[in-house]
């Protein structure tokens, strides 16, 4: 009979965390896309932040998109295109996005935010902001640090013959 090692209900948690997480997901401004899974899903809110600039006047107009990412949750959020939300007609693209600008907020303990400027054309007019977005849970750590997967520190401590051992303090015999 083969018995199940400690670490497999470990492994086998963490595995399906980690499969629940890596959901790719489409999220539109100011709405909160939760992976799909039995456990309580982490939200993400994707909201804009006007940085510089008045669209009434003419002015080029700068957007910040502020990423409120709850704690224990690694995120990869990559820009696919911006669009008003009256005319997706209007969407833009390559024009806005010459290459696809990308946010990676690591892992992490508390809640944090993450702002990227987006540059628009002098268009007044509410955006609608499409991002790909990729989960990952952080269910396995040490106090309260997560790890990404692979890169957890093994806790068996490897002896080296090659490594002597530290040398013993001589007393002095007086």
């Amino acid at each position: 009979m083969i018995r199940p090692s400690k670490n497999s209900g470990r492994a086998a948690a963490a595995a399906r965390a980690w499969a629940v997480g890596a959901l790719c997901a489409l999220a539109l401004a100011g709405v909160a896309v939760p992976p799909a899974g039995a456990e309580t899903p982490p939200q993400l809110t994707v909201t804009l932040k006007l940085l510089g600039g008045d669209p009434a006047a003419g002015g080029a107009s700068r957007l910040g998109v502020v990423y409120h990412v709850p704690a224990g949750t690694h995120l990869t959020a990559t820009f696919q295109g911006l669009a008003f939300a009256s005319d997706p007609a209007a969407a833009f693209g390559p024009a806005v996005f010459p290459k696809p600008v990308a946010a990676e907020i690591p892992y992490y303990r508390g809640e944090v935010m993450a702002m990227v400027p987006v540059t628009w054309p002098d268009r007044a007019g509410p955006l609608r902001v499409t991002l790909r977005a990729e989960y990952q849970l952080c269910r396995e750590g040490d106090a309260a640090v997560c790890y990404q997967p692979g890169a957890r520190p093994s806790r068996r401590w490897r002896w080296s013959w090659r490594r002597a051992p530290p040398p013993r303090a001589r007393r002095r015999r007086t």
